[in-house]
């Protein structure tokens, strides 16, 4: 074997190996390995928030772009993806018993109707294009408190529970930019602010498996949360991710 020839099939393995590094099937695989971890729960999300922002918006571009070669997954991910209530669309890349991994994309003039609310899980999210603003809101004593109607969530479709008013301020709010990061525990009062006509934004979000049998949704819109789901079908979703990939270059 000549010299030319080792280097070629070097450059080979090392191409197939960059192309293997940016498929989400290579994400899965790294975040798997830092669920059997076995570290604290606040520990455990900043590793997820690492890998995700290791993995980066350029490894979502590559591997959303691989993705739509692929007209069987297209199918399996669009019949378990949706345009959510909240105002974007919920594009649910990977299932399984440790996590869920999730692309969520805000397209311009779509209304959010988010409420403020916890969530039944830890997740951490990585925003991949465009600007992600947000509040986070918290439990008041204070006599300028704002009094909103409260409802318990306990994950199944028509199941709220009515608790009564809950006193909440404003305790601060966040934007984030493509390849900024962060990590959301469940006891977090928040809500994703409405896109507008600013451009579209998306994140990528693992989704820890669910710690607790029921969330906070605080009806700060005057609307209770819609729960009717308009799924996607093969097309729809890769014109979604088409979108995205020619937004994102």
């Amino acid at each position: 074997m000549t010299i030319d020839t080792l280097l070629t099939a070097s450059t080979d393995r090392d191409r197939r190996c960059a192309s293997w590094e940016y498929t989400f099937e290579y994400l899965v695989e790294r975040l798997v390995q830092c669920f059997f971890q076995k570290k604290p729960t606040p520990d455990l999300m900043q590793d997820i928030e690492k890998t995700l922002v290791d993995f980066g918006p350029v490894g979502v571009d590559f591997a959303l772009a691989h993705l739509m070669k692929n007209e069987q997954a297209l199918a399996d991910i669009a019949s378990r993806s949706y345009l959510q209530g909240n105002g974007f669309y919920k594009i649910v890349l990977v299932e399984n018993e440790y996590f869920n991994l999730r692309f969520h994309l805000y397209l311009e003039g779509i209304k959010a109707q988010e409420n403020i609310h916890s969530h039944r899980w830890w997740f951490a999210s990585l925003v991949t294009l465009g600007t992600l603003r947000s509040e986070v809101w918290v439990d008041s004593a204070g006599i300028d408190a704002e009094r909103f109607e409260e409802i318990i969530y306990t994950g199944k479709r028509n199941a709220f529970i009515p608790v009564g008013d809950s006193a909440l301020e404003l305790y601060g709010t966040q934007k984030l930019c493509r390849g900024e990061s962060y990590v959301c525990p469940t006891d977090t009062l928040h809500r994703v602010l409405a896109n507008g006509n600013e451009g579209i934004s998306a994140t990528l979000i693992c989704r820890a498996k669910t710690c607790r049998g029921w969330s906070r949704n605080i009806v700060s819109s005057g609307r209770h949360p819609d729960l009717k789901a308009e799924y996607l079908n093969s097309e729809s979703l890769k014109d979604l991710l088409n979108l995205y990939v020619t937004r994102s270059q």
